[in-house]
């Protein structure tokens, strides 16, 4: 009799550490999508100023800056959300990647690209917004 309660001791260990790979299983896959895809627009300005508009849009209230992360010298990967206390319920949880990416000297990319952007209607979820407000900050700087 000795051995069984060793043996349930072991059971239990075994499905604990099941059950905690399958939580992991569970997750949400990371949101990595090609940075080609996304809507696209092309701007007459240079790399780190169009980098500069798009940290300071992305960081501003009410989005909340997920991440920053610079792909190579020309390309840098922006995440961004809306705050819990932002007023706009539709969008929680609506992840947008913004990359920022060098063509050339004085041209450069911005993709946007939602996440979950099923769950918002096709006018929520227009990138236009997002390009409004960089040329918005674009016109500010001069």
């Amino acid at each position: 009799m000795r051995g069984k309660p060793a043996a349930v001791a072991v059971l239990l260990s075994v499905l604990a550490l099941g059950a905690c790979a399958s939580a992991r299983q569970s997750r949400p896959q990371e949101f990595s999508p090609p940075l080609t895809a996304g809507v696209a627009r092309e701007y007459a300005n240079d790399f780190e100023t169009i980098r500069g508009v798009v940290r300071e849009m992305t960081s501003a209230s009410p989005r909340v800056l997920v991440s920053e992360e610079t792909v190579d010298s020309s390309t840098v990967v922006f995440r961004t959300n809306f705050s819990a206390n932002s007023g706009y319920s539709v969008y929680m949880g609506v992840e947008a990647r913004v990359v920022v990416q060098s063509l050339a000297p004085g041209r450069t990319v911005v993709r946007v690209l939602y996440r979950d952007a099923g769950s918002l209607s096709p006018e929520d979820s227009n990138e236009r917004y997002i390009f409004r407000e960089i040329e918005l900050r674009l016109k500010q700087i001069g």
